[in-house]
Formats: structure tokens, sequence, C-alpha cells
């Protein structure tokens, strides 16, 4: 019984978890030719109990101020994108004028508060930033975004390299990164002293790359309380 005990506990340990926790993500579709609609969407959700990412749909449309979308062209001109809301999130378009890698990302001040109930259960206030990445014709290096938060990403012999920025300096060794591959396992690497990590994306979809700072600072936001602002950090990257 013992022994059998130790086979569990080992196996927790060295198996990823599968998540279910809520989040946001980018979804971006285009046919990847100069002059053709690239479509963002920002959509929010959960991993149900098969490992799927599900879509929610808002009770109530969300606010279409609540996130800023943003496109940096492969010459590093950052152009702001015009953004609608839908019922299961948000839109924005825009037209690539050159071949080459663009930058996408998004960012919000605005979500509200995330309440949580029970004993030791704590407010929250999250500030999101999202990134992801969009190649015409052949890919080039990827333009910073110089946001407060930013994770910037290469792949060399099938092994993609992340390096992770907080106010625009490379993170320390040590930093805890989450990774959701396509099936919504989850695995955790940690940065090294050049604030980068790698890891091996064994199949197509999406991975999300995940980095969260908290702020223990309480305060107040919306005429609601919170303990502790969260700032997160996703790169959605589309392994083709």
């Amino acid at each position: 019984m013992k022994w059998k005990h130790i086979f569990w506990i080992l196996l927790l340990l060295v198996t990823p978890v599968l998540t279910f926790a809520h989040g946001y993500w980018l979804d971006i579709s285009g046919n990847g030719k100069v002059g053709a609609a690239v479509t963002i969407h920002i959509f929010f959700g959960e991993i149900d109990s098969h490992g799927v990412r599900q879509r929610e749909k808002f009770e109530t449309p969300p606010a279409g101020n609540e996130f800023n979308i943003f496109v940096i062209d492969p010459k590093g001109v950052r152009t702001p994108l015009k953004v609608s809301a839908e019922p299961d999130g948000w839109k924005a378009v825009f037209l690539p004028t050159v071949n080459g890698s663009y930058r996408i990302f998004a960012e919000s001040h605005k979500l509200p508060v995330v309440e949580r109930s029970g004993p030791g259960k704590q407010n929250i206030r999250p500030i999101e930033y999202l990134y992801g990445a969009y190649t015409v014709g052949k890919p080039t290096l990827l333009s910073p975004s110089q946001q407060d938060m930013d994770i910037l990403h290469n792949t060399h012999n099938d092994m993609t390299a992340v390096t992770v920025y907080q106010n625009g300096k490379v993170v320390p060794a040590g930093i805890k990164l989450r990774i959701f591959n396509p099936d919504n396992w989850e695995k955790q690497l940690e940065t090294d002293s050049l604030g980068k990590a790698e890891f091996f994306p064994k199949r197509k979809g999406l991975y999300i790359i995940r980095f969260d700072w908290y702020d223990k600072m309480p305060g107040e936001y919306n005429k609601v309380g919170f303990t502790s602002i969260r700032y997160r950090c996703n790169l959605c990257l589309d392994v083709k």
C-alpha cells in the first residue's frame, strides 16, 4: 500500500496538469496575403472536462473600449485598430500592406474586478496583455511592443524560445511561466538568467504562454474593492 501511494504521488508530479481556469486568448485568421483582411478576435472562456477550450457568451455585450488592439507591421510602425464588441468577445480587422511578420497585441485596464466568495477568497483586479503574430509571405524578425509586459518568441530547429519582459527589461531567472498546449494541458517552465525559456511544440495548434505578476496593493475599482492587482501576459502562439 505504501509503494502504491508513492507511485501516484510521483505520477502527479511528472504528469502535466489539465487546468479549468477562465482566461482570455487571441484568435487570428487570414489567408496570409498582402491586402487580404486579417480578423482578430479576443475570446473569453474556460476549458471543459474534456480538455476543450470553450468560448463563453456574455449575458450582456461587453463594452468595445474594454480592450485596445494594436498591430505592429514588419517596418515597426504601430497602428491602433478599431475594436467592436460582440456577444462572445471583441473583434478588430486590419489589412497587411507588405510581406513579413506582424505583431498583434491587445491590452485592457478596464476589466471588472474578479470577485471571489468563501473563506479566505480575495478579490483581484485583472490587467490583461495579449500577444500574437501573423505572417505574410516569408517571416521576419518581430518588433518589440514596448508595453509594460511582453513576451517575444522565435523558433529554431523546431524549438520555440520565449523571452519575457517587464517594464522594458528582461525578467530575472526563476520566473515561472505556464504553457497550455493545443490539448490544454498545462506545463511549467522557468526563465534563465537572460529571461528566456524554451519548449518543444510537439503538435500543431494554439499554445498559450502565460506570465502572471501580482501587485499586493489593495484598492477599489468601479466601486468594488480588491486586495491585489494581477498583471497577466499571454502569448497566443499558433503553430502551423
